[in-house]
């Protein structure tokens, strides 16, 4: 497909992106990327965010190999038409796994490298979107975020599946743990099932509305600041993305910046699309879950393959264990403490 030229040459959208190394002296091992193309009679936009995994220059490598090998799958295809957008994304995910998988292979110093990643598509004004790890996509609509990814971690699966509250998430020793990665292991599942909430039902071709913001972000960004910070920042700079961009660097940073702090927006500056009527509640996607449960913060990840029922239940069983010890303890001090007061109180 033919590119296009950033930013002269976009219909309907405007664009803003930022990246900041954070305010403890790492690498930015993150990476991004913002392609047009025209594919037909119209243009086909793609962001990506991806932060890199892996000791010294190996994340940094994995993720711009990754927004690299994106950005040369869209290109060299000819045409992609519209009900075949997710599976191209899915494509360009597993090429770019093979690749980085492959690499990590036979060079030592990037063995164990990986990434995230989040992918949003527009096309004919309609949201496309794909993600692997704890990198997210956010929706600004009406004022109000909607977080459209559901993250790839071990407190998430927790979270989802009721053995942990979101509080409870923040502190669990596994926080930092992802559970997907591109480029870990030799194939990768790509996530195509957008979050859909009791009050917001997210589905893929989604039509964007005038005003819309779409968000893709590493988690250097949602582990310093909450969604109600983001939603402050957007509202006041709403006409003024690159000022949005930057807002949301310096608070990330001015909350600790522990980690690289990488941001793309996209915002919707005219409706294009037809809006399809919303699905029913019991029709909404597998990814539906309430807006609490997919509020657990991300951190700093580590790719690490838990079994989480299992380590979840050893830890659980620790725990018991621990408790059983104190209450028997505890029992007999009492035991013992009940046989001395009677003993001296009868010699007395």
């Amino acid at each position: 497909m033919e590119r296009l030229d950033f930013p002269t040459q976009l219909k309907n959208l405007k664009v803003a992106h930022g990246t900041h190394e954070g305010m403890v002296g790492k690498n930015n091992e993150d990476s991004w990327g913002f392609f047009a193309w025209q594919n037909g009679q119209h243009p086909l936009y793609v962001s990506v965010v991806a932060d890199g995994v892996g000791g010294q220059t190996a994340g940094e490598t994995a993720s711009l190999m990754t927004v690299e090998i994106i950005e040369n799958y869209f290109t060299t295809l000819p045409k992609v038409e519209e009900n075949e957008i997710l599976k191209h994304i899915d494509e360009a995910i597993r090429e770019a796994n093979h690749q980085v998988y492959e690499r990590a292979l036979v060079e030592d110093a990037l063995k164990g490298m990986a990434t995230t990643i989040v992918i949003a598509a527009v096309y004919e004004g309609r949201l496309y979107t794909s993600h692997v790890g704890d990198s997210r996509i956010y929706l600004w609509r009406d004022k109000e975020m909607h977080q459209l990814t559901l993250d790839h971690s071990w407190v998430q699966e927790a979270v989802t599946a009721g053995l942990l509250t979101a509080q409870q998430a923040k502190q669990h020793p596994n926080r930092n743990i992802i559970r997907r990665s591109l480029g870990g292991m030799a194939d990768v599942e790509v996530d195509q099932r957008p979050i859909s909430t009791e009050s917001f039902q997210a589905s893929q071709g989604l039509a964007l509305q005038a005003g819309d913001v779409v968000l893709l972000c590493s988690d250097g960004l949602t582990d310093m600041i909450g969604e109600e910070d983001i939603e402050d920042t957007l509202e006041r700079h709403e006409q003024d993305l690159d000022a949005a961009v930057g807002e949301l660097i310096d608070r990330a940073n001015d909350a600790g910046g522990r980690d690289n702090i990488t941001v793309v927006l996209m915002q919707q500056t005219a409706q294009t699309a037809e809006v399809k009527p919303q699905p029913a509640p019991a029709a909404a996607p597998t990814n539906s879950v309430s807006k609490a449960a997919a509020a657990v913060p991300p951190h700093t990840p580590r790719v690490v393959p838990v079994a989480l029922d299992k380590q979840y239940r050893e830890e659980q069983a620790r725990k018991r264990r621990i408790l059983y010890v104190a209450i028997l303890a505890l029992v007999i001090l009492v035991v013992f403490l009940g046989i001395y007061l009677r003993f001296f109180s009868g010699a007395g």
